[in-house]
């Protein structure tokens, strides 16, 4: 089974020296295995309460959220869905009538399509330890959906939130894992030297004759 292997990776992780959002996303990984595997759960609960006495306010609440998360997790599920209900009124308020995704009422709407708009309404997660709450409430869901149900409809989606949506993660990845290291440009051998494949032919009969 992958749920103990993958507990087994995470602590491995927070062995490591990580900064506090790494430290999120890894304690989120674990919620999540032990909201999929019940049998985790006491691992897990004890893996979360070593921290919650840690000298470090951020990963206390980390903990703390993760620890609420486990513990409430059907209340989180109807408080999801009303979150979702509440930003597609404002997301979607002037579909016509006749479209396919146009609901009057929230009991009309497909759970999983309020799920999945709930679960995308504050992507500041990466950044904000407060947005990461909204991120932990909605890890009772993103635990049994399937991989499909996590992205909205096409018809739904506007071309800008393609990018939005995308600049949003960069920025955040950015600022939780630091720019990335330079890449240099491979220095290729001269004409008449030998091939850095290994060949032991010359470059122009060999991989030059390829590029080419």
């Amino acid at each position: 089974m992958r749920g103990p292997l993958l507990i087994d990776q995470c602590e491995q992780l927070i062995a490591e020296s990580l900064g506090n959002m790494c430290f999120a996303e890894i304690v989120a990984t674990m919620t999540v295995s032990a909201l999929r595997h019940p049998e985790l759960y006491p691992r897990v609960d004890a893996f979360l309460r070593r921290f919650i006495e840690d000298e470090d306010p951020e990963r206390v609440l980390i903990c703390g959220y993760a620890m609420l998360v486990l513990l409430t997790s059907e209340n989180l599920l109807e408080l999801q869905r009303e979150v979702g209900w509440q930003h597609y009124q404002q997301l979607y308020k002037d579909l016509p009538s006749g479209h396919r995704y146009y609901f009057e009422r929230a009991e009309d709407a497909p759970d999983n399509l309020l799920m999945t708009i709930a679960t995308y309404a504050d992507n500041n997660y990466h950044t904000d330890l407060d947005a990461m709450w909204h991120l932990f409430a909605c890890l009772p869901w993103l635990a049994k959906a399937e991989v499909h149900e996590i992205y909205l409809p096409a018809a739904l989606i506007k071309p800008s939130d393609h990018l939005e949506s995308a600049i949003r993660m960069l920025t955040g990845s950015s600022a939780v894992y630091g720019p990335g290291a330079p890449v240099r440009a491979e220095l290729k051998p001269g004409r008449n030297a030998l091939c850095s494949c290994g060949s032991g032919q010359k470059y122009k009969q060999c991989c030059l004759q390829v590029e080419a």
